[in-house]
């Protein structure tokens, strides 16, 4: 019994809290008559129109109420003063429009230029967002060229100015800009976080005359789920005031011995037969140079590598002759002892042929012997 009793508050406070949403509600379509034109187009496109979860796609909405979307943008629609309202909105100053910039841009002089573009952009309010430089390598006897990437973000009225310095200094070789157009989204995440803010103080009035427990603490709950949600959408709007005040701009910066030329009008065949011949030369006396370059850095080296070389010939020159006379000094004793082998051969052969004689003599000498007795 008790438990269905808390039931029954429980769900009696649940039904106050949502009439007095439902009279928040009321009072706010009052407050807010200040956007309900852009409200009215944003309730009445089809979910394909959104982008994210509060993004809007304009030209969806434009194409869907029948008009064209170029002819919108440029001013040049016929449908009356309707059309001149939308073309007066489009050309609103206070549209929020966050622009991109990418450019590439050639020097001669790498360091001071990149000092200079450092300089403005702080001079300008901005400030440098990534850098990436590269500044060459002590390998190779060609003389390595520097380059560098920088993202910059820097204020959205000061760009020009930026881009005129760049373009004095050094020789743009490519530049592109996007804007893309974000006061659709802006208003509606405006207009979404301004309808909380009203939810949020007739809560707040409510919750001071509350005196149920369980009633406080269901307006509680909601109360906080409806700060989080302004919160998120503060943070979406600090977002985009930050990106439409602050442009940001690639810059692509690469050293170079000469700029390259602009392409006014095409070159004729013997205009292009003369640069290439041109050209061709050019690199013929840069490869030259290369390599005298080299030739002369390596001179230390070769030298270094002949005192060497020769110190090592000297040695092992040396230790030859010094192996040669040890070979003649072995050779001379081994035929020596190789003689005295050979005489005492013949010796021994000599007094054996002479034994043998004696030894055939003295039988025929008592032969003789006999006879004569």
């Amino acid at each position: 019994m008790k438990m269905m009793k808390k039931l029954v508050v429980s769900a009696l406070s649940l039904a106050m809290c949502l009439c007095f949403v439902a009279c928040g509600s009321s009072s706010y379509d009052s407050a807010t008559k200040s956007y309900s034109s852009a409200e009215a187009v944003y309730e009445s496109a089809p979910e394909a129109a959104y982008d994210g979860d509060y993004g809007f796609d304009a030209k969806y909405a434009v194409e869907e109420e029948g008009y064209d979307y170029d002819e919108y943008a440029s001013g040049n629609s016929n449908g009356g003063s309707d059309d001149v309202q939308r073309q007066q909105q489009f050309e609103d100053p206070g549209r929020k429009l966050i622009k991109t910039y990418n450019l590439s841009v050639e020097t001669e002089e790498f360091a001071a230029f990149s000092s200079a573009v450092e300089a403005k952009i702080n001079e300008l309010g901005g400030y440098i967002e990534n850098l990436d430089a590269y500044n060459g390598s002590s390998y190779g006897s060609r003389r390595e060229l520097h380059y560098s990437n920088i993202t910059a973000r820097i204020p959205a009225n000061n760009v020009p100015a930026f881009l005129d310095m760049v373009g004095e200094k050094g020789n743009i070789t490519s530049q592109s800009r996007s804007v893309t157009d974000v006061t659709l989204n802006y208003t509606d995440t405006k207009s979404l976080k301004e309808s909380y803010l009203v939810e949020q103080q007739r809560l707040l009035e409510i919750l001071e005359t509350a005196d149920d427990l369980e009633y406080i603490i269901v307006l509680e709950d909601k109360l906080s789920e409806i700060r989080y949600k302004i919160e998120s959408l503060e943070s979406q709007l600090r977002s985009y005031d930050n990106k439409v005040d602050y442009s940001t701009v690639y810059l692509y910066i690469q050293e170079v011995d000469v700029y390259t030329e602009p392409i006014i009008e095409p070159k004729t065949y013997g205009e292009r037969l003369s640069e290439s011949f041109t050209q061709s030369v050019k690199r013929v006396f840069e490869g030259l140079k290369d390599f005298l370059v080299g030739f002369v850095g390596a001179v230390p080296g070769l030298v270094i590598f002949v005192i060497v070389a020769f110190i090592v010939f000297l040695i092992v020159k040396v230790v030859i002759r010094i192996v040669k006379k040890q070979n003649e000094k072995a050779e001379a004793k081994r035929r020596a002892a190789y003689n005295a082998q050979v005489a005492a051969y013949n010796a021994a052969q000599a007094a054996q042929a002479q034994a043998q004689a004696q030894a055939q003599a003295q039988p025929q000498t008592e032969e003789t012997e006999n006879k004569e007795s």
